[in-house]
């Protein structure tokens, strides 16, 4: 961030404090105001089913009690906000428009999920690379609805705002190149649809009470959300198919059952790393967002953030992932050695147990994709556990179970009885 951008958040910041004394802290995150500045910005004002509204208000309030985010927090947060809002929007309009969009077929897509920083982006990359496929993309994931058409592509004004997104996220988060690959036009991971149910533990902020909640929600609305999630890969599937979906995104972890059972015939790839690399991992990255975003942080917060995001997703994604696949059919499991270690066949292992077509063009993308990814010039994501306060014990005694049925060599990974 420049001296000139640090000058203006800062200012920002002590404007923000002076009018949150007289109880008016901004920018306003009520749900009723995000809703009125959503349907400004598209002209529409059917939110299609309002079951939404108890996880928009729940995460609002939570925001609304976290005295610590900074003005760049609110900012981000209510960018976050709007963003579902009007996607929640645009896609109503869309399908109004256009109703045989819920007649699409959405065949054998292959998800890729685990744990953050287990490798989820390395993979989906590389599985990214068949041409027969459709992989989600920044774009799209930014704004879904109108359903993109092959004729209009190249003039795409999505696709100039994602640019745009992305250089702003480079001047915000400049450290977050080292961490996570983002461009415009390339994969990105579904977290954007599964915003637009409030319904994930993917939005920004501590959130501490809206997280908690979400632990508490039931099986039926998470259904629900991935119902709507569906939706929106049909709005995005229908001028511009692909033999199958490659969507990925670490929360799926978190609905495990309801993903199975919304996409009766999905592919499953479950990603897996030792815990003392992609805890720290994750960190690293909370660290950076708490730096930015909030008065008050400390790089041990972040680790028990970490911990806690991973207890959480462990707690309600390895039961949901037995109830939904009991006879462990649907899902190969796959270490991070063995991605970094051999990733094309780690890539043939998976098509071939699907049964998904591994070309030779395919084969020569994914070459193509990793000479360019070990370029000389490309940042390091450096991180240890120790300045996140972490030990080797604490992860051994939170999560002794996974480790035991995940990461122990020659030990079986299907569901437990």
């Amino acid at each position: 961030m420049s001296v000139h951008d640090r000058f203006i958040v800062r200012l920002a910041d002590r404007t923000s404090d002076f009018l949150r004394g007289f109880g008016r802290p901004i920018p306003d995150l009520s749900p009723e105001l995000l809703e009125r500045v959503a349907r400004r910005k598209t002209g529409c004002d059917d939110f299609g089913s309002l079951w939404y509204r108890t996880p928009l208000n729940k995460l609002c309030e939570s925001y609304d009690q976290d005295v610590d985010l900074k003005f760049i927090g609110r900012v981000v947060c209510r960018g976050a906000l709007v963003n579902a809002l009007t996607n929640r929007l645009l896609v109503q309009r869309e399908l109004q428009l256009d109703p045989g969009i819920r007649d699409e077929s959405i065949r054998r897509p292959l998800f890729v999920l685990g744990l953050p920083r287990t490798g989820t982006t390395l993979l989906y990359n590389l599985l990214s690379q068949d041409p027969a496929c459709r992989p989600l993309l920044h774009w799209e994931t930014m704004t879904p609805a109108p359903s993109p058409r092959p004729e209009t592509l190249a003039h795409d004004p999505r696709i100039a705002r994602a640019r745009k997104h992305v250089r702003q996220i480079n001047r915000l988060f400049p450290e977050y190149a080292t961490m996570h690959r983002l461009t415009a036009e390339g994969p990105e991971e579904c977290a954007g649809l599964l915003m637009t149910a409030f319904l994930t533990p993917m939005f920004p902020g501590r959130a501490q009470r809206y997280r908690e909640w979400l632990d508490q929600v039931s099986d039926a609305d998470v259904e629900t959300a991935y119902g709507e999630y569906r939706t929106q890969l049909q709005v995005l599937q229908r001028y511009i198919k692909g033999s199958h979906w490659i969507l990925k995104c670490p929360t799926h972890i978190f609905a495990y059952r309801e993903l199975l059972t919304t996409f009766p015939d999905a592919c499953v790839v479950h990603t897996h790393r030792d815990l003392s690399q992609c805890v720290p991992s994750l960190c690293s990255l909370h660290h950076l967002y708490l730096r930015l975003c909030y008065r008050q942080f400390d790089p041990h917060e972040a680790g028990r953030m970490a911990l806690d995001i991973v207890e959480q997703q462990l707690r309600r994604g390895i039961p949901s992932r037995d109830r939904g696949d009991p006879q462990g059919q649907r899902v190969v499991d796959i270490n991070y050695s063995e991605t970094v270690q051999n990733p094309i066949g780690t890539v043939e292992k998976i098509y071939g147990h699907f049964g998904y077509e591994f070309t030779a063009d395919f084969r020569r993308r994914i070459e193509a994709f990793l000479a360019d990814d070990k370029h000389p010039h490309k940042p390091r994501h450096q991180y240890t556990m120790e300045e996140y306060g972490l030990t080797h014990d604490d992860l051994h005694r939170r999560f002794a179970a996974y480790t035991e049925r995940f990461l122990t060599p020659s030990r079986p990974t299907k569901a437990a009885s």
